[in-house]
């Protein structure tokens, strides 16, 4: 059976157009480990990066067309769903024979929805891989659907839920990602500037799930425990691409690398001893309570060149409301750590969580400042389907404004572009404490001068993304001697 795998754009531009240049497009790996399952399964695939190939919806379904495929798949995140609709009623108006398969986390959370409403001909619930393969195992053989664990469906107009599936218990059982479907050096995935990589980052995965509850994340919904791959074989698959396709760089997709300090020793000297760490740099994320400056020293040493952070606030109260099991002591701890060892970090923080305030966020910026990150994202808080946030947040936001659930800074945003605002604060106080976050934390000497002789933001980039702020911050302006104008005009009689 030929099969479509489909990684959708959003239907409104969530992310200002200048920033977006800044964040250009990831190799879509979890629908290459479905590709690969797939063809194991003897199965035809083909993979339509929508996003990459710059494709409108009328050039997808020609593509399809064109393909004469049986079946579209699409990797479903609330953001594209509005997309995804609008091209699902393109197919079934121009291609009714094919079958709509969709699947990732909006899916799996959805699915009574999306298949009610007719946007779905099949729902792939949690973990994809078996069940994808047994779902068009059977749409192929014509058999019972209902045999298929972690799927939904619909029989005589009727949805109907099979049994959840059991997660994999060896990740390493599952086929390596079939990146020969994806053009791994397009344009689009080519660098990411804002944290100073400009060569292609190959994903990979060394692990699933997250035994953390954060009020604001919804991983654990699908994975709640851990489950770890061999660290040889995940050394193997770098071996192999770094020889196969030249990558200068590699980044894990996991919650978090290393999960524990042997962990990470012994990667890291797997990495030495085949001479790895001459050949190509890495990325990773960790907690800032798992990282010491031994494991630090060591990770450098193997090719660490980029770790993430979520540090997400600068206020030990809204830490602790937000479920993160942090402390502020800890992530100075964690930031001084990785700039001994000489690797660049990148913090993530949030404005807008639970119990914040104007102060509390204020906060936040400021010890992004005093941790001296070599690269900052301050994001809106959304409350993401799946997430305890959500299910808090759910009776007071409209949940159908689905391009609304980014994070990602917009300058251009206006005071409607967010779901909501924490109890006690305004949207537009969010917004402007954002933006002008950024200029703060950006615009200090000591950073300009850091990327400048480092080389880790080239100038043209430096540049364009000052224009990105300058346009923030005026807007911050105008905004306030508007709110000025509107206080003094005088009452309507």
């Amino acid at each position: 059976m030929k099969v479509a795998l489909i990684v959708p754009g959003s239907r409104a531009g969530v992310i200002s157009p200048r920033y977006r240049e800044l964040f250009p497009h990831l190799l879509p790996m979890s629908i290459a480990y479905l590709g690969a399952v797939l063809e194991k399964g003897g199965h035809q695939v083909i993979l339509i990066d929508q996003i990459a190939r710059r494709l409108s919806n009328s050039d997808l379904v020609q593509v399809l067309k064109h393909e004469q495929v049986a079946a579209a798949g699409f990797s479903l995140l609330t953001t594209t769903v509005s997309n995804v609709l609008d091209t699902v009623a393109l197919i079934r108006k121009e291609l009714p024979a094919v079958r709509i398969v969709m699947g990732n986390h909006h899916a799996s959370l959805f699915a009574q929805d999306m298949l009610a409403n007719g946007a779905a001909d099949l729902i792939v619930r949690g973990e994809g891989e078996n069940t994808l393969l047994e779902t068009i195992d059977a749409l192929d053989a014509g058999s019972d659907l209902g045999k298929v664990e972690g799927l939904s469906w619909k029989r005589d107009g009727k949805v109907i839920h099979n049994p959840q599936r059991p997660v994999i218990a060896d990740l390493d059982s599952v086929p390596r990602p079939a990146w020969h479907l994806v053009d791994l050096f397009d344009q689009r995935y080519m660098e990411l500037p804002l944290i100073g990589v400009y060569s292609t980052p190959l994903p990979v995965m060394a692990s699933r799930g997250c035994p953390f509850h954060c009020v604001f994340c919804s991983q654990d919904t699908q994975y709640k425990k851990v489950r770890l791959r061999q660290t040889v074989k995940v050394v193997d698959e770098v071996e192999e691409l770094v020889d196969q396709y030249g990558f200068e760089w590699f980044g894990f997709n996991d919650a978090y690398f290393p999960w524990t300090k042997r962990q990470g020793f012994e990667f890291a000297d797997e990495l030495i001893r085949r001479g790895l760490h001459k050949r190509i740099r890495w990325i990773t994320e960790s907690r800032v309570d798992m990282v010491d400056d031994e494991l630090m020293l060591r990770l450098r040493e193997s090719g660490l060149s980029v770790i993430f952070f979520g540090f997400e606030s600068g206020n030990q109260r809204v830490l602790d409301l937000a479920g993160k099991r942090t402390t502020l002591a800890q992530a100075e701890k964690a930031a001084k750590a990785a700039r001994r060892a000489g690797v660049v970090v990148m913090g993530f923080f949030m404005l807008g969580l639970p119990g914040d305030t104007l102060e509390s966020c204020w906060d936040t910026v400021n010890f992004a400042i005093r941790l001296d990150c070599d690269f900052a994202k301050f994001a809106i808080t959304i409350p993401y389907p799946g997430s305890p946030l959500y299910e808090q947040q759910k009776d007071r936001i409209d949940s159908t404004q689905f391009e609304k659930f980014t994070s990602w800074y917009n300058w251009a945003s206006g005071d409607e572009e967010l779901l909501s605002a924490p109890e006690g604060m305004t949207v537009p106080e969010l917004l402007s404490i954002q933006r002008a976050g950024m200029l703060k934390f950006y615009a200090r000497p000591s950073q300009v001068w850091r990327h400048l002789t480092r080389g880790t933001l080239k100038p043209g980039h430096m540049a364009y993304g000052a224009t990105v702020l300058l346009e923030g911050a005026l807007k911050n302006v105008v905004g306030k001697v508007r709110k000025a104008v509107g206080s003094r005009q005088p009452a309507t009689p």
